[in-house]
């Protein structure tokens, strides 16, 4: 239905729709012109509520007869709606328009308005659903609007005149002032607009309305990021993430010149950077802030800075839609346009553009600067920061940043543990020097409650994974026993668990659970080198140990680091388990929700034993599993 619909109607089957139009739109208006222009923006009253539906079925049988009866079933006969009040119930009979809800509707609104646009034979004619522009000289666009206003009302359309939009440029003043009276005459409630308040799918088409449209984006950000106070912690950083930072203004980069208006974009970073702060009680210093600004991937918090994305997204949004655009429009300057991007791109970045075929993917740019900004960190840092952003980059010690933050889920951090995890990801300082309760010395990133005997949060940690993973073999009905007795290696120790049927090769499989610290001094020549380093070393210490076992089990080693990275071995084991929960329940995220589950365990027993090292806390251990245990029952 995409290349049926093509080059009107972008709506529906076109990547890149919106953008399309809007750069089309753009270009002609940036074409310079000696004689006056119209360019009028069309709105349909109720437009979805109000098509016929006898129309849409005749155009649905002539265009795609074997879709006909599956749609007659569905708009044949009117629907019958209920509407209950207190004293009385009334049905009414909806006879008309397209269900709200209904995949297929933007088809079927495309399918039948298909025809009324493609009659309007100006130099611009596109359509993005019930949102269109047409533009040329104005008489043939003033044409284009009468005969749309006849041809949309056979369909049960009606042009809200009140809505469109005008805008004339080129030619005189005088030249200008004709031009919107020849529009009056047939449309008086039209509105012209000028430059500063010119825009297509609420994206700015002139660069006098580009900053405009930037400090608006800002004010709407700034009032919702004022509201998060109100949410836990945890479900306030997750909006502000994924929602409220770069994603509230991505459409506009991608669709705008933005990169023109550095000092609005660092406006809104700076907002954004402030309500981190506020947020997560963590002083996002210079350092800080740059880390927290990188991808997930990178070691970041994925709040990434619109400053510097800007010009990526409008020059790989102008690369996918540059063949349109120049199909339409009948002009190479978009070529053109393309080229200089890339070129101030590369003068800027000192590197070369993503290749030709990638340029319309606008993680090719960004994944340049996120290396260079992530390979400068590692070039400048000491071996803790090493190892800690090393750390931080690994799939499994970022998962937690990906969960939803429910209570009934169990991925809901509590204030002073999310502030710890944010903190000890990013570098900042977790807490004020002090003595810890066993004598020693606390430094300001709290790494000694990791390896501290009596910050019991360690204890509590592995209680917690067994009981996940436990669980996880449930669902992948493998039935498990914790603690299993008769396995006693003649010391007193046994294995955390064992499965009760064969695991693989018909021998039942024997785990055990080990948490290293990435930091501890034991390890901390390897993990900064080498991610999960430590993990790895604890494998193989538990395999050794554990070794009379092997000839009737199979033993797994659990083994994980306190910054939530995973042992080879208990990376592979996972995978695998994660395939058997996804056969067993038929979600493919099944095995992504187990990682997270367990991102999240290790992140909350880590501040559990951060917290552990003063000595008003004793008792957080205690309420931590048994509210953890709780959970799982």
């Amino acid at each position: 239905m995409g290349d049926y619909f093509r080059p009107v109607q972008f709506g529906f089957g076109t990547k890149k729709g919106a953008e399309t139009v809007v750069h089309c739109a753009r270009e002609f208006l940036q074409t310079p012109s000696t004689e006056a222009r119209a360019f009028l923006k069309f709105d349909f009253s109720n437009a979805f509520n109000t098509v016929r539906r006898d129309k849409i079925l005749k155009i649905v049988k002539e265009r795609i007869p074997e879709y006909y009866r599956f749609f007659c079933s569905a708009y044949g006969e009117a629907t019958t709606l209920f509407c209950v009040s207190p004293s009385t119930g009334v049905t009414l009979s909806s006879d008309s328009g397209v269900q709200q809800g209904d995949p297929s509707a933007p088809m079927l609104y495309g399918l039948l308005t298909l025809a009324p646009c493609s009659l309007l034979k100006t130099i611009i004619n596109l359509w993005y659903l019930d949102d269109g522009v047409s533009a040329g000289s104005p008489p043939t666009v003033r044409d284009a609007f009468l005969e749309l206003r006849g041809a949309a009302a056979e369909i049960g359309l009606e042009l809200n005149t009140k809505k469109c939009e005008l805008y004339v440029d080129g030619g005189t003043a005088c030249e200008r002032a004709e031009v919107v009276r020849m529009f009056m005459d047939v449309a008086p409630d039209t509105h012209v607009v000028t430059a500063e308040r010119l825009e297509l799918l609420g994206s700015p088409l002139l660069a006098e309305a580009v900053e405009s449209a930037l400090m608006k984006k800002v004010g709407q950000a700034q009032v919702l990021a004022d509201q998060l106070g109100i949410l836990p912690t945890h479900q306030a950083l997750f909006l502000l993430k994924n929602c409220l930072s770069l994603p509230k203004l991505l459409y506009l980069l991608r669709t705008a010149e933005c990169w023109q208006f550095p000092d609005a974009l660092h406006k809104f970073d700076e907002m954004i950077r402030t309500k981190a702060e506020q947020l997560t009680n963590v002083a996002m210093t210079e350092t800080v802030w740059e880390q927290a600004t990188l991808p997930t991937k990178f070691g970041g918090l994925g709040m990434v800075k619109a400053a510097d994305v800007a010009l990526a997204a409008y020059a790989s949004s102008l690369h996918g839609v540059a063949n349109v655009v120049r199909n339409i429009i009948g002009s190479d300057a978009i070529s053109e346009k393309c080229t200089r991007l890339t070129e101030l791109w590369t003068e800027h970045y000192s590197t070369e553009a993503p290749r030709i075929e990638n340029r319309q993917f606008q993680s090719a740019w960004t994944a340049v600067q996120h290396t260079r900004t992530a390979t400068r960190m590692m070039e400048n840092a000491d071996v803790i920061t090493s190892a800690r952003l090393l750390a931080a980059s690994s799939s499994e010690s970022r998962a937690w940043l990906a969960a939803l933050p429910v209570t009934i889920f169990g991925n809901l951090l509590e204030d002073a543990h999310l502030r710890i995890a944010v903190a000890r990801r990013l570098g900042a300082p977790v807490c004020q020097q002090h003595v810890c309760r066993c004598g020693v010395t606390v430094d300001s990133l709290g790494h000694h409650g990791l390896v501290c005997k009596l910050a019991k949060g360690r204890h509590g940690t592995h209680a917690v994974l067994n009981a996940a993973t436990k669980r996880a073999l449930n669902s992948a009905r493998v039935p498990s026993t914790l603690e299993p007795p008769g396995l006693d290696r003649g010391d007193g120790k046994r294995p955390d668990g064992v499965t009760a049927f064969p695991w693989r090769n018909g021998k039942p499989m024997v785990w055990d659970v080990t948490v290293a610290d990435t930091f501890a001094q034991t390890y901390i020549g390897q993990t900064s080198r080498v991610p999960g380093s430590a993990a790895e070393i604890r494998e193989n210490r538990k395999l050794e140990k554990y070794d009379g076992l092997a000839d009737r089990y199979i033993v797994q080693p659990l083994a994980f680091e306190t910054t939530g990275t995973f042992g080879p071995r208990t990376k592979k084991f996972f995978k695998e388990l994660s395939r058997k929960i996804c056969e067993c329940s038929g979600n493919p995220r099944s095995g992504e929700f187990l990682r997270q589950r367990i991102s999240i365990e290790i992140q909350r027993g880590s501040a559990v034993s951060v917290l552990g090292t003063f000595s008003d806390m004793r008792d957080s251990e205690d309420v931590f599993l048994a509210f953890r245990l709780a959970d799982r029952e």
